[in-house]
């Protein structure tokens, strides 16, 4: 997986920026920290400068010190033409805390536009923003566009032995829900979660069999698989 350095950065209370960036996939690599200390705290953003240069953030995330890399995916929003990500400390502790962003550089067209409309590879918890899942860095992503049909049964995600994770983006305005098997009539035999329009879902299971959807929509949903 190619990934690009975005900078060293040295945490303060003050906004920091990465250069601007296209990608939406990213990840923190932390520096060692004293033993014994707390555990520093931290906010990370998108950020963007205006048509008036007013420094602007969202989608704001805690992130904490951890020893593992973390990955973080911000979604691209249409009308930008770039993004950064800010990052500023929220503690008051005194040692030193150091880190480096990269960001993910896809390493076909293929997987740049797939990767520019996946959303995010987090879980978000009611309206207050938590420390995302840590992931194994190894792991490469593919990008899959499923099709759908309202009232019908449809497999969303064929079998695969080396699914390690598998994030699900629906984009409708209506529900889908998923299930691991369909009978004769192609109706899902069992109804086991619910992914909420405009949400996302990360499959809580190693799970490496079919997936198969029920939606109430006729449209797309966005597949991300890592192996």
């Amino acid at each position: 997986m190619p990934w690009q350095s975005l900078g060293d950065f040295s945490l303060t209370d003050q906004w920091q920026t990465t250069p601007s960036v296209t990608g939406e996939l990213f990840r923190i690599k932390h520096s060692s920290i004293p033993e014994g200390v707390p555990t520093p705290r931290a906010v990370i953003a998108q950020s963007f400068l205006d048509e008036q240069s007013v420094f602007n953030t969202f989608e704001s995330q805690l992130l904490t010190y951890k020893q593992e890399v973390e990955s973080f995916s911000f979604y691209f929003p249409n009308g930008l033409t770039e993004h950064s990500i800010a990052i500023k400390r929220l503690d008051n502790f005194q040692f030193p805390w150091n880190l480096t962003i990269e960001t993910f550089v896809p390493e076909n067209d293929t997987q740049a536009v797939e990767l520019n409309k996946f959303y995010e590879l987090i879980v978000l918890l009611n309206s207050v923003p938590i420390p995302v899942t840590t992931m194994e860095t190894n792991l490469t992503p593919s990008y899959n566009n499923v099709f759908v049909v309202r009232r019908k049964s449809s497999l969303l995600v064929p079998a695969n032995a080396n699914r390690k994770e598998l994030i699900i983006r629906n984009p409708n305005s209506k529900d889908l829900i998923l299930g691991f098997s369909v009978d004769d009539n192609n109706v899902l035999k069992e109804e086991l979660w619910e992914v909420g329009k405009k949400e996302k879902f990360r499959l809580p299971i190693a799970y490496r069999g079919d997936i198969y959807c029920k939606s109430s929509f006729t449209g797309v949903v966005y597949v991300c698989q890592f192996e």
